[in-house]
This record gives C-alpha cells, structure tokens and sequence, in this order.
C-alpha cells in the first residue's frame, strides 16, 4: 500500500510536510545506534515493545491511523514494522484495525469538504481515474483499489471514495475486504524479517520490488489493463493535441532560443566542476571547496540564475546540519581549517558538492517531461549515486584525503571508499536523495526547465 503523489499546490502543507520529513532525519542520524538493533538484535527490539503492555499495539493503531490521515509515510512502512513487532496474525490485525478507522475518517472528511478541497491535496489524474472507472464498474471498484494499491494508491481510494455516492457501510465492507490480503502478505514479510533473511523473506520481497516498479508505472497500466480508463485518455488526448498544436506554434521561435542557451550553461556547468577537481591536486582542498562555494554566488548572477540561490540555501542547511551530527567522525590526514570543532573541508565539501549535482541533474529533468515525483527522484538518483562513489574514490585514491577517524571501518567493495560505519555510507548516500525531495517539496524553480514566454 503506496501512497499516491500528494498535490503541494496547497504550500502550507507543503511546508508542513518538509518539516516532518526533516524532523525524521534528523532523528534518524541521531539514534541511528538504537535504529541498528531493528536488523542487529530483533528480539531485543521486540521485548522492549513488549515491555509497554497494551500501550504498544494501541500506539501502533494510533500511528496507522495517523498515517493514513497524513499520508506522509507510505503504510506499507507501518504494516511491515507491525508484522515484526506482532507477528503476521496481531500485526495484520492491528495495522487492519488502525487503516480501517484512518480511511473511514478520510472518507468523511472528503465527503464533508468537498473536491474543491480533495483537488488541492491530491492529484488531480488520480482522481479523474478512480471516478471514470467507479462510474462504469459501481462498488467493485472500491474492492479493486484496495486489493491492488500499486494502481489505486490508498489514500487517493480513501478521498476519491468520499467524494461519490457510496454508502458508509458499503465503503467498509468493500475496502475491509480488499484491504486483508495485501496486509496479510506485508506484516508476514516483517514476520519473516524478525527471522533474519529466508526463502520466505526473499520471495515476499520480489513480490514487493514488482509492486513498487507497477507503481511507479501505475499510470500506463491502468490505461492497459482497465478499459473505460483507456478510453477517457484517449478522449483526453484529442482534446488537448488541438490547442496544443497552436501553442507549440508560438513557442517554436522561443525553444530555439532557450535550447542554444541551456546548452552554453550546461558546457559551463561542467568545465566548472571538472577546474574545481583539478584544483583539489594544486592548492589544499579545503581552500578549493571554500573558494568554490563563495564563487557560485557571483556565478549564479552572471548566468541569470538567481533563482538557484534557494537550492544553494538548501544544501548549505543540510552540510550544516550534518556536520553538527557527525562532526565527531571526522579526522583527516591533512590538516584542514576548523572552526567551533566543525572540520571546514567536508563541510564546504557537501555543500558544494550538493548543489553542483543538483544543478548537473536540473539540466536533464526536461527528459521526464512532466512526469512524476518518483521518476525525477530516480533519475536524480541515476546522477547521484555514480557522483559520490566518483568523488569519494577520486578523493581517497587521487588525492590521498582519508577520514582517519573512520579509517578502520571497512569501505565500499571494488571502488574502496567512504570507509565509515555503515550509518554514516547509508547517510551519504541518501543525502542527495534528501535534498531532492526538500527542494520538489519546497517546489524550488528549475530555471532549464521552465521556457517563459
């Protein structure tokens, strides 16, 4: 059970949204020790649930609840924890109990305030989907959306659900029933990770990596396999394909233009960065990166791109809260600047670093068109993930910059780099991942994207 695009046209919740999402990072690094024993020590973390009686599955319904209300966290994380924490049998129970009473709050809300409100929450297609396939096929779509979450995520059933003319009680025969077997088949997958991992394990979680790529193309499987939703895309099409026809005319003139000067930033962009590499090998890197960052400022102007200052702004906030997390970790070979015990080299480092491959990746975002949040996040993670194992190989193996404070813990295999505690590998590779999402949620401008008329 996925939850669908949320539509941030509303910004205060939007804002309200980055906020969680920073609260539970920062939590998360910072009892990254006790969030070890969930795959270090299960049964510790299940006598510690234990201990707190009938308050630990009362809390657990409570969070279902919550989630599915806020659909922030996507349920599947809940349902998967309840089954490690109960077991499959009270986990499904639980996580059946706490969804139920969210979707029932849901519904009413939906069907108290209206499409007005639901449109400025949810996406829109989303809606247009459920209400196209509810009108042609009744309450067996209800059961349908439910059952197969990967196509209909569950809280955009929960508000579309509310906005028609189905009965309260047939909205909880049809989703109790449709909700059981992906719960089942979700909390006996955490069941069977309590156990460590088996065959069972293994066969569940092949089952979930199919689901979640249907998911991410929900959207041209549904127009496949359900045929009034084919039908209404296609009418949809023809319909837009005429103006779009006339106002591709008028931007023809335009895109030249835009295309030619994209091109001269992007050739920019990467001779940039490949002279702020080639400098880490002439003067003291902690120089370079410091030089680098107060040099984007003016960079940013000269290129017309003021409006990437915000994303600058970003990645310095999340440097500086990271190096105020793991300032402690960090101990190089060379002696770098240091300010209130603050190492200055990986500070400006992430930073720099940061915002250069968010600016690299905002070049080829016109690739996904419009498409959707999950997609741009991959693509974002396709530029990602090579860049740090890049620099962090460059760095160690070019440039001889080791972390002798972690010089004992054992790197990534082949390349043979970001030797630390598997915490802080886990944090750097979600660090891009993270200011992504910050910056879609925050809906911070792509100046290569957007062609203004």
């Amino acid at each position: 059970m996925i939850s669908s695009k949320v539509n941030f046209k509303n910004k205060k919740l939007a804002y309200v949204c980055g906020v969680f999402a920073l609260i539970v990072i920062v939590l998360a690094v910072i009892y990254h020790n006790e969030l070890r024993l969930i795959y270090t020590s299960p049964e510790t973390v299940k006598q510690f649930i234990a201990g707190f009686g009938i308050f630990a599955p009362i809390t657990f319904i409570f969070l279902q609840i919550l989630q599915v209300v806020v659909f922030i966290i996507p349920s599947s994380v809940f349902t998967i924890s309840g089954g490690y924490a109960f077991g499959t049998v009270l986990g499904t129970i639980y996580s059946l109990i706490g969804i139920m009473v969210g979707s029932i709050i849901v519904f009413y809300v939906s069907r108290k305030l209206g499409r007005p409100f639901v449109e400025k929450i949810i996406n829109k297609k989303e809606l247009e989907h459920f209400d196209v396939f509810f009108k042609k096929r009744g309450k067996i779509t209800l059961f349908a959306a439910r059952a197969i979450p990967m196509l209909f995520p569950t809280d955009v059933v929960s508000f579309a659900s509310g906005l028609t003319s189905l009965k309260l009680k047939d909205y909880i025969i049809f989703s109790l029933l449709g909700f059981i077997p992906n719960l089942f088949v979700l909390t006996l997958f955490g069941d069977e990770l309590s156990h460590g991992i088996n065959a069972v394990a293994l066969v569940i979680l092949t089952i979930l990596g199919f689901a979640i790529l249907g998911y991410l193309f929900r959207h041209p499987l549904k127009v496949f396999f359900i045929k009034e939703i084919k039908e209404y895309e296609i009418k949809l099409k023809t319909i837009k394909g005429k103006s779009l026809r006339e106002i591709k005319n008028l931007e023809k003139g335009v895109k030249y233009e835009f295309h030619k000067w994209k091109k001269q930033l992007l050739i920019a962009d990467k001779v940039i960065t490949l002279l702020v590499i080639l400098f880490f090998g002439l003067l003291s890197p902690d120089y370079v990166v410091i030089a680098a960052y107060f040099l984007i400022i003016p960079y940013l102007i000269l290129t017309q791109r003021k409006v990437l200052f915000y994303h600058l702004m970003v990645s310095s906030a999340m440097a500086l809260i990271w190096m105020l997390v793991a300032k402690n970790e960090y101990a190089y070979n060379q002696d770098f600047l240091t300010i209130a015990g603050i190492n200055l080299f990986p500070l400006f480092a992430w930073a720099t670093g940061l915002f250069a491959i968010y600016i690299i990746y905002s070049h080829y975002e016109h690739i996904l068109n419009e498409q959707g949040f999950i997609r741009k996040l991959l693509l974002f993670i396709a530029f990602y993930f090579p860049f740090i194992i890049g620099a962090e190989t460059i760095a160690y193996h070019l440039f001889n910059i080791k972390n002798l404070a972690a010089a004992a813990y054992q790197g990534l295999p082949i390349c043979d780099c970001i030797h630390a505690p598997r915490w802080m590998q886990a944090a750097y590779f979600a660090m891009g991942p993270i200011l992504f999402i910050i910056c879609y949620i925050l809906r911070l401008e792509n100046p290569h994207f957007k062609i203004k008329l």
